[in-house]
């Protein structure tokens, strides 16, 4: 999961500052204080590394379906609800919704590596959505990943062959909108840190994604590849028969 943390991307290219989101002490705070774990988590994933296969990469598409598929469901149930701790996400639903449908290309992806998504796991182990700060940390980390998808993207290209419509989808995010969508994202983030205690709860909670993440990542490697294995293995007898 790469997510850049020192300048603002559209398109491949730098935002020009003017038109980039002033200075904020949110997205500084989410910057330094989840780099531990954002590299950590890279360090998992080793999806830009020059060793990976395509047994490793359709391993870590269907991890991130398992992660994907049960998190993007709640938080469309979460951002529904209209009570006072959810009440804002559910103010900005039609600006959040688009967001919160990655899993679709996930499968798309799954289905041209042929590994079938029911025999896949799934993730328990979610950060906490309680809140609208907790909604907001946990897409940082989302949105992060799919504005960084798309260095993803190009090395799968460059090495594995792997493009948009060959098993790449989820990786190309919004495609040509991806970098509005995260400037976009950051304007939500600044203007929901209203205060010291809501950052707070905004930071530990995007470190709790990329932690929750990571952990589904990194079980048993024998186990991991064994359940996309037997994915596999359903999807081609279903093809014999």
């Amino acid at each position: 999961m790469v997510i850049p943390t020192v300048t603002d991307v559209v398109n491949g290219k730098s935002v020009p500052e003017e038109l980039s989101v002033s200075t904020s002490s949110i997205l500084a705070r989410l910057r330094a204080e989840t780099r531990d774990a954002h590299k950590d988590l890279e360090r998992i994933l080793d999806l830009t590394g020059s060793t990976l296969t395509r047994d490793a990469y359709r391993r870590r598409v269907g991890q991130y379906y398992g992660f994907y598929n049960p998190l993007e469901a709640a938080l469309r149930m979460r951002c529904a609800l209209r009570d006072d701790h959810a009440g804002a996400a559910s103010s900005l639903r039609v600006t959040l919704d688009p967001r919160l449908h990655k899993t679709p290309l996930l499968q798309e992806d799954l289905d041209h590596l042929e590994v079938s998504i029911d025999a896949l796991p799934e993730c328990h182990d979610l950060p906490s959505l309680e809140t609208f700060a907790d909604i907001l940390g946990c897409l940082y980390v989302l949105e992060g990943a799919t504005l960084g998808g798309r260095m993803i993207a190009q090395h799968l290209q460059a090495t594995l062959g792997i493009t948009p419509t060959t098993g790449g989808r989820f990786f190309e995010g919004y495609a040509g909108d991806t970098g509005a969508m995260w400037h976009s994202m950051r304007h939500i983030l600044v203007t929901g840190a209203v205060d010291v205690e809501t950052e707070n709860v905004i930071v530990a909670n995007a470190i709790a994604t990329f932690t929750c993440l990571q952990r589904w990542c990194e079980p048993d490697a024998d186990a991991a590849a064994d359940s996309i294995g037997n994915a596999d293995g359903h999807q081609r007898a279903d093809a014999r028969e």
